[in-house]
Parts: C-alpha cells; structure tokens; sequence
C-alpha cells in the first residue's frame, strides 16, 4: 500500500499546493503564569471546548485546525481566538499571521513609494513621467527575513509590485489578483486606508451608489473630493482628491500608458495635474492613526525580533507613554476629523479591527493556561514575495518571549532531523515530539546559499520548490499527527477506498446558505470492528483561489500513511506511519459576490458593518462534523510527570 501511493505524491502535491495563500499598543504577557482547573463546556454553537488548565490537569480537544496561505490565516484567526476548541494550529506561508508588520509593509511599500509633498507640488507638470523629478524610487528594503540578515524584505512600490519569478509563487498574483485580495480584506475586516463613518468599506466621501457603475464608467469619470485634507500629501487641501483606477494586468507593473482600466473601490490619490486620472507620481492615501513618535517609552528599547522582541521603539505600533499628535486621522490640526482633540491617541477604527483579529495579538493576549495547552507550527519562505518569513519571524518573536526555549525555529526542513545524515529530507526520519524538536516549530524554508538553479525552481518562494512543497504539506501533518493523543496506528491491508473520500454539503444558519466542505475519513472508519472507535480531526483550509476540493488529490496519501508504512521495521511491528484521523477540507470561498478569491475566514464587516459571518460558519461546520461523523470527544486529562 505504501509504495502504492508513493509515486504519484511528488505530482499530486505540486498540483494541489496553489493558492495565496490585538488592540493598538498590546504588549505581550508579562511573564506571570496564571492557571485554572481545567473544565470542560459547551460554546454556543454546541462544541464542547477545553477551559484551564494546570500542572496537573489538562483537556484534549482531538482537533487541530491548520492552513495555507490565505488559510493559515484563518487557522490563526479561528484558532487562537477560540483557542479553548484546539490543540494544535498551523500557519504555513502567509504575512497575514502579523497585521501589524503586514498593514506596515502595505503602507510604505504596496501603496508607497512616492515623493514628499513639497517635491510633487513642484512638478506638477511632470507627474505622469515615470522618470520624471517628481517620479520616486522604491521604499528601501530594511526588515531583515533570514536572521543573518543576508536576506532583506524586497523592495517596491505602488507603482511596481514585487512578484520575482513565476516558479514557485503559486499563482499570478498581479496587479488585478492582489487588488482583490486587498479589497477582499477589506470586505472583511473594513478599509485600513481611510476611514468613512459611513462605511466601514469605501474611503470617505464615497456613496455605495459608486459600485454600481461600470468600471468603464468609475474610471472615464472619477468622483472628485475637494478640500480633502492629508498631512503628508496635501496638508491644506488645495488639489483635489479622487477615487482611483489601475492598470488591468496580471504583471506586478502599472502601465503609465494604461492609468484607468480597473477601479481600486477602497483607495484615494491626490490629482496634482487635475486631469481626473491617478497619474505615475501621485501619491495614494493611507490615514491609519494619528502622528506619534515610534520611539520607546524607556531609553535604548528598540525591537528586533531576535534579540529583543518586548522592545517599544521602532515596533511599529503605539505604546501608551510615546509623544503623539491629537490631531486626528488627517493629521493636520482644526479639520476637525475623526479623533482631533479628545485628548488620547486615536486609530482608524477599521485599522484597529485588523488589529484585534491579528493572530500575532491573538496570540499575545493567550491566557496562561490556554498557551500551556496549545502546539504551533509555523512555516515561510525566505524568498516569498509576500515577504511571509518576516512577518512570521514577528509573530514567533512573540511567541518565543512567551514560552522561551519550548519554540524553536529552524531554517530549512533538513535542519529538523538530527541524525546527521546529509540525505535528501524526509519527514519520516524527523522526532516530531516536544522533546525532539520542540513543543511549538518554525520552518524559515530555502537556502541563503541556494545555487541558480534552486533559485530559477523557486526556492524560498510562496509555495517553493515542487521538493518544497512535499517538505511543508507533510511536516506540517505530521508535526499534527504527533500531537494527536489517541494513537491507533494498527496497519490496514487491503482496505477499500469506497465511501472513504466525501464531498458534502451543511446548512450555514449564519450565512443561510448550503456551504460545501471535503472530508477524508481513516482507513477502517466502515469496519464492523471499529464502529465503536472515535477519531481526532484536522481541519485543513485552503488559500485563496482554491476550494474545499483542491486537497482532495492528497486523500490517498493520508489514507495511505494512516493504513501502512514506509519503513519495513514499521510494518513488521504491524503498524502505520499515522495514526488515524478525520481530514476536513473546508470551503473558503465567496457567496453572494460578498468578496472574490477568498472570505479570509472571518466575519466580514461589508459594506454596511453587517457582512456575512463565515467565521460563525466554520464553527457551523464543526457542530456538524461532530454530529454526522464518530469524533473524539474532548476530555479532561491528568497530565503525569
């Protein structure tokens, strides 16, 4: 059976791993443990959930809830807000798993770029020449990704959006594919850019009405803003403001050529030339919190992540105590705008949202006792053009200042298996325990010193190498299958695969709508002999552009390491290499055009503030998988020295 399904693993895999995958001023724990008896109780969506935990006692939930790309994070979002469901949460290739680092990036890179309001206002005339005086360079690269820093976030701007290579990257993602997943989460968690008291979606000024025109219409004839005031690009509001169009491409480049094809319905730019079209040099419009000084609230604590990740200055967030402006969102005082004057540092409420469901936040503000419970696994590239290791090297920063040596980072797979074999990687020779290779793990995967080839193939990228991609999907479920306390790995031959592989449908009574999901069930699971046997779940989420049947091509290979083995020393003992579990695939999509390529796994705020819950409907999906399928029960446990 092993060898069966070995051979096609390597195809299957590259095909199927596509896809994109706090409150301001939060500060971690403080490092005072606090523990409750561990009991178990029913949420409000009937899930039993495991609440404390101590030296003594623990729970087993039986669940572990794992993503890709978009989907890690929605494992981070799910998971470490309602830690007290799991056991184990993965988060594999996305800068989504920190707001704060990604919404930064977003500011200075993706929408950045240009120069100062003094050097525009000069050449007016020359804001559509891309090399032109008024034409400025990139935002300098200067967030280290490996720890040597040999590796630094890439450099770009709004008018070229970083891609490297095609190898690798999973997906397109150009212009087109990331305004979407821009706006998608916008949808979802409201504009980061400006905020409209109106909307929680369009920019201020900006009726829903303006959806409803063509993008022939939006772009032809822009709504003009006048007097619309901004600190950095048009303190007096002397030029008008206008909604924005973009090139239509799936390159990472605006086309000067081709200003106004497609509408960015949640962005502003200011029309220097006044000619109602966003031209190469004008600057977009990024109002997030007041002004403040990133610079500590003690001598000598600037953050790094590495040496120093409790660190005040240059955090990039406010910490109560560092010099800020009260003079609102704008920036510029006597607009009387949105937080001007009330004596505290304000943020755009919709920035704060993104804030308050950041995993890297979520995770800082973890109990004691639901830390102490919880396993996590994290993986990102060093070469993404997300720049994902960055942003994962923050949030695991955050986590190490928790918990101190129980997490462990390594870079690169091969870095996991200590025999010192200089073989090609395989998970199987990995301890996946935690007193192998640590209670929670991270994987900076590709080489600082990759060869040109390993490079042209992708290595370090988004999805990475086509080797890459089988390392990350099958340490991440093993790193999981570890984890998992009810261990029956007795080894099935000649098990017929017939009912074992299911696409379903539930009824969403929080989207009222039937919803699809996958799942995979153990091998055994229709045996008469095993009717009486409960099984643990891993809930899988894909990334964007996919659906709950694009990991269904791995079903043979979960079916396969939970029924034989690859090790003879293994089968002879009559065991697999897995244990055996429920695989659940979840669908990720939009309904109702209420987003595009993903709902980013949360309960979107829309246009209105009453978008559709989807984080509501995977709880949903829970419920039903306990009640139509023979899960583990969560328990309370004692835990033995």
């Amino acid at each position: 059976m092993a060898m069966a399904f070995l051979w096609m693993r390597v195809w299957v895999c590259a095909l199927v791993w596509v896809g994109l995958a706090v409150t301001f001023g939060c500060s971690p724990s403080d490092g005072r443990a606090s523990f409750t008896a561990p009991t178990l109780e029913r949420n409000e969506f009937g899930l039993l959930m495991c609440v404390g935990a101590t030296d003594r006692a623990t729970c087993h939930t039986h669940r572990t809830i794992m993503g890709v790309s978009m989907g890690a994070h929605g494992a981070g979002l799910l998971g470490l807000s309602r830690p007290e469901l799991f056991d184990t949460v993965g988060l594999m290739g996305v800068p989504m798993v920190d707001w704060i680092y990604m919404l930064r990036n977003i500011e200075r890179s993706y929408l950045g770029g240009f120069c100062d309001y003094e050097t525009l206002k000069s050449h007016v005339d020359a804001v559509a020449d891309p090399s032109g005086p008024a034409a400025c360079g990139p935002a300098a690269a200067k967030v280290k990704i490996t720890p040597d820093a040999r590796i630094l976030e890439p450099e770009q701007s709004y008018n070229h959006w970083y891609r490297w290579i095609d190898e690798g990257r999973g997906g397109a993602f150009g212009r087109n594919e990331l305004r979407a997943s821009f706006q998608d989460f916008s949808r979802a968690f409201g504009n980061p850019s400006l905020f409209n008291p109106d909307s929680p979606y369009l920019p201020p000024g900006v009726p829903a009405s303006e959806l409803a025109r063509s993008d022939a219409a939006r772009c032809a004839h822009p709504l003009v803003l006048e007097h619309f005031v901004d600190r950095r690009f048009n303190p007096t509001g002397a030029y008008p403001v206008i909604t924005v169009c973009d090139t239509d491409t799936h390159e990472g480049d605006f086309v000067e050529a081709r200003p106004a094809e497609r509408p960015a319905d949640i962005l502003l730019a200011v029309d220097f030339n006044r000619n109602g079209v966003r031209d190469y040099a004008e600057p977009i419009l990024f109002q997030p919190h007041e002004p403040y000084l990133d610079e500590g609230v003690i001598a000598d604590d600037r953050y790094d992540w590495q040496t120093n990740p409790r660190g005040s200055a240059e955090n990039w967030r406010y910490e109560v105590g560092e010099r800020f402006e009260d003079v609102g969102l704008d920036g510029v005082a006597d607009t009387h705008d949105y937080g001007e004057g009330n004596g505290r540092f304000d943020v755009n409420p919709n920035y704060e949202r993104f804030l308050e469901t950041n995993p890297r936040g979520l995770l800082e503000r973890l109990s004691d006792d639901q830390l102490a419970r919880l396993n996590v696994w994290a993986d990102a590239g060093i070469r993404d053009f997300l720049a994902s290791a960055a942003a994962t090297n923050w949030f695991w920063s955050s986590l190490s200042a928790r918990v101190g040596s129980l997490a462990k980072d390594y870079d690169d797979f091969r870095s996991l298996v200590r025999s010192g074999d200089e073989g090609a990687y395989s998970f199987l020779d990995v301890d996946f325990s935690p007193e192998g290779i640590g209670r929670h793990v991270y994987v900076r995967y590709g080489s600082p010193d990759a060869t040109p080839d390993q490079i042209a193939r992708g290595d370090g990228h988004h999805v990475g190498t086509a080797a890459q991609v089988l390392d990350r999907f099958f340490s991440a479920v093993a790193f999981a299958e570890s984890r998992m306390t009810i261990r029956d790995r007795r080894r099935v031959v000649g098990e017929s695969l017939d009912g074992l592989i299911q696409e379903r449908t539930y009824r969403s009574a929080a989207l009222g709508e039937e919803r699809r999901f996958s799942v995979v069930l153990p091998p055994g699971y229709f045996d008469d002999a095993n009717q009486g046997e409960r099984y643990p779940v891993l809930y899988l989420l894909h990334g964007q552009g996919q659906t709950s049947t694009s990991f269904l091509a791995t079903a043979l290979f979960f079916i396969g390491y939970m029924s034989d083995s690859e090790d003879d020393a293994t089968r002879r003992r009559d065991e697999s290499d897995w244990v055996k579990f429920l695989l659940v695939l979840p669908d990720s999509t939009c309904s109702n055009a209420a987003c595009t390529s993903g709902n980013f796994n949360a309960n979107h705020l829309g246009l209105d503030g009453n978008g559709p819950r989807y984080q509501d409907a995977f709880y949903e999906l829970m419920a039903h998988i306990e009640s139509n399928y023979r899960t583990a029960t969560p328990e309370v446990v004692e835990v033995f020295p």
